[in-house]
């Protein structure tokens, strides 16, 4: 199975279907089982919206939504077999779904999955609507050793706070 990604700056109108011919071409291959799309960066001098409702939200779903029909009208079926999404937020596959139709739904989303704080409102949503999760867990030491090492601290920390020793 071949999943590829796409990078942060696919969204410029002329890139997409390029990146795209340049990862097959790299690999040799003339189709690719998956393909993750990223969400646009936030603009450089975007307010921060944490109900993501403002101008900098808007301008990337219309440049998602944009890179999203253009793979779909002329990859998908074709050269690509499942179009998914990359590290989306429950918040963000929302905006997406809302405005595709029922065949245009991304098919995985990818997320890096983190003892230490788990996205499960996320992986909650993707399961109510479909949508299939593909798990990178970063199974190094250091990082196994950084989620035992926080709940340690929230363990001892809610000890505490209840008057336990």
């Amino acid at each position: 199975m071949i999943v590829a990604r796409l990078s942060e700056d696919c969204h410029r109108s002329d890139r997409v279907l390029l990146e795209v011919k340049r990862i097959m071409d790299h690999l040799g291959a003339d189709k690719l089982d998956g393909l993750c799309v990223p969400w646009p960066a936030v603009g450089e001098d975007a307010p921060l919206d944490p109900h993501h409702t403002g101008p900098d939200c808007r301008r990337q779903k219309k440049l998602f939504l944009r890179t999203w029909r253009t793979l779909h009208k002329e990859l998908v079926g074709k050269k690509i077999r499942w179009l998914g999404t990359e590290l989306l937020d429950a918040w963000q596959l929302e905006r997406v779904v809302e405005d595709v139709s029922e065949v245009e739904r991304p098919v995985f989303n990818v997320i890096h999955m983190d003892v230490g704080s788990p996205k499960t409102r996320t992986i909650t949503w993707c399961q109510a609507h479909g949508i299939e999760i593909l798990g990178l867990l970063d199974t190094s030491e250091d990082k196994i050793q950084q989620g035992i090492q926080q709940g340690i601290e929230k363990f001892r920390s809610l000890s505490e706070d209840m008057g336990v020793e």
